[in-house]
C-alpha cells in the first residue's frame, strides 16, 4: 500500500512494487511562500511496512506533460526534486516513507497555476516505478505577506 494524508492504494506485493494498469491520481496543493511537505508511506496488503532501503526517488513539476512523440522540454519544468543533488525528497527506508519537501523561499517564486507532477521510485536494481499517475500540483496565492 502507498498512503499519504489523503490517499491510500495497493502498490506493493511481497515487498516489491507491482505494475498496475491504472494508477491513482492525487491532487496536491501548495501555497506560495510556505514550506510544502507531503509524506507517502508504503506497506504490503497486510500492513507490513515495505522497506525502501536503497531506493532513490525523483519528481518534476511541469507546466504541461510532454508529448509521447517528443523529448521533454526543460522550459516546461517548474522544479526538479530528487534524493540526489537537487534535494527535496527524503526516503526513510525502514519506515517505508517518502517525503516531498520544497522550502518556502522556492515556493514563493512559483506562479499561481495548476501544474502536473509524477513521482518515481528507483529500486536498487535500477528499475523505475511510478506509484501515482500524472496528477495535479496546484499553487495557491500567498495570503499573509
Amino acid at each position: 500500500y502507498c498512503y499519504s494524508n489523503f490517499f491510500r492504494g495497493r502498490y506493493f506485493g511481497n515487498g516489491a512494487i507491482m505494475a498496475l494498469s491504472k494508477l491513482p491520481k492525487l491532487k496536491l496543493f501548495c501555497r506560495q511562500g510556505k514550506t510544502f511537505r507531503h509524506p507517502f508511506y508504503f506497506s504490503d496488503e497486510h500492513g507490513t511496512i515495505t522497506d525502501l532501503s536503497g531506493y532513490t526517488a525523483r519528481m518534476e513539476i511541469r507546466t504541461e506533460l510532454p508529448d509521447d512523440d517528443s523529448t521533454a522540454d526543460d522550459e516546461d519544468v517548474l522544479i526538479r526534486i530528487d534524493t540526489g543533488s537537487n534535494g527535496g525528497i527524503t526516503i526513510d527506508g525502514p519506515k517505508g516513507e517518502v517525503v516531498l519537501e520544497i522550502d518556502a523561499t522556492t515556493t514563493a517564486t512559483f506562479p499561481v497555476a495548476t501544474y502536473t507532477y509524477e513521482p518515481e521510485l528507483i529500486a536498487p536494481s535500477g528499475d523505475v516505478e511510478d506509484f501515482l499517475a500524472p496528477s495535479s500540483f496546484v499553487v495557491l496565492p500567498e495570503v499573509t505577506l
